[in-house]
């Protein structure tokens, strides 16, 4: 056998191995399926909650419906934020409980209420929801942005500025003046 030959016979039996080598095995998974939870729709909320005064609170009917594998076992979750500093976090359920305002189970749409009173401050809200999965951490799945009003509390007058004098011979001749509310 020649130099060549040898030399061709052997780089032929090393790409046998190292191609053989490289041979896929589908037959164990080593890394688990990312799966796919996506919100579909978030029930809408008003832009502006007012305190319901004859019950002395509000609550809020949450819904979230979600796009996910049945195997993923999804679970849910609300944080409630107060002008972006976290007040609270609460589970969504899909169990068809009355008591976790849920009308149907499993039909993918996770649902809670959220009362809210007089402890609440008059201002700006946010709720962030998550879902997750057996094999995946917590994924922002929407927002929703509302304003509160718990107390018809009157407005701070301040920075009046206008004419020192306005004479009433000067009837009909508008006048300016500005207050800060």
């Amino acid at each position: 056998m020649t130099y060549k030959t040898y030399y061709n016979a052997v780089l032929f039996g090393l790409s046998l191995l190292l191609f053989a080598g490289c041979a896929k095995d589908y037959t164990n998974i080593l890394e688990p399926s990312v799966s796919s939870i996506s919100a579909i729709s978030l029930k809408a909320l008003p832009e502006i909650i007012y305190l319901n005064s004859a019950l002395n609170d509000s609550l809020l009917k949450l819904q979230v419906k979600l796009q996910a594998k049945i195997e993923d076992n999804p679970s849910v979750s609300a944080e409630l934020l107060y002008y972006s500093n976290p007040l609270s976090r609460f589970s969504l359920f899909d169990d068809g409980m009355p008591v976790h305002s849920d009308s149907l189970k499993n039909d993918s749409v996770y649902s809670a209420s959220l009362k809210l009173d007089t402890t609440y401050k008059n201002g700006s809200y946010q709720l962030n929801y998550y879902a997750s999965s057996s094999n995946q951490s917590d994924k922002l799945v929407g927002q929703q942005l509302f304003f509160f009003i718990s107390k018809n509390t009157p407005p701070i007058l301040s920075n009046l500025s206008g004419a020192d004098t306005v004479a009433a011979s000067d009837a009909g001749t508008p006048f300016v003046f500005s207050v800060r509310v």
